[in-house]
């Protein structure tokens, strides 16, 4: 079953530039995307295309490290230079979130129609996407 990708390049681009709450998102992605070590360490180890680079990985692990511990509500867990800093960094990653939210949203469909193993598994427990 062929899946539609609802999301673009240009769609993520639109939402970095105007939505907070999905700049803080893409950070936690890509920040999740890093290997426990890579995080630990806030470099770069395994070039494998995932997470931050090399060049980006110190500013934008701390900053990923930053939302995680804020306990104000989304989108307002940056401070404005933060904010812009994390916009600029982000746009070299577009592809690659836009590649992650179209094979999460193929997951999501899956998982609906109960078409794989886990997808049933997950709803057998009471789960949802967002436990994913």
């Amino acid at each position: 079953m062929a899946i539609e990708k609802d999301w673009t390049v240009d769609k993520i681009k639109h939402l970095l530039k105007t939505n907070n709450r999905m700049v803080e998102h893409c950070l936690l992605i890509l920040y999740s995307r890093q290997t426990q070590n890579e995080r630990a360490a806030k470099a770069t180890v395994h070039p494998n295309g995932m997470g931050f680079n090399k060049i980006d990985t110190k500013f934008l692990t701390s900053l990923a490290e930053w939302i995680k511990k804020s306990t104000y509500p989304d989108g307002q867990r940056l401070t404005n230079e933060q904010r812009i800093c994390a916009r600029k960094g982000l746009r070299k990653y577009v592809k690659q979130l836009t590649k992650y939210a179209n094979a999460r949203k193929e997951v999501e469909v899956q998982i609906a129609l109960g078409c794989t193993d886990y997808g049933i598994e997950l709803h057998r427990a009471g789960g949802t996407f967002d436990d994913l």
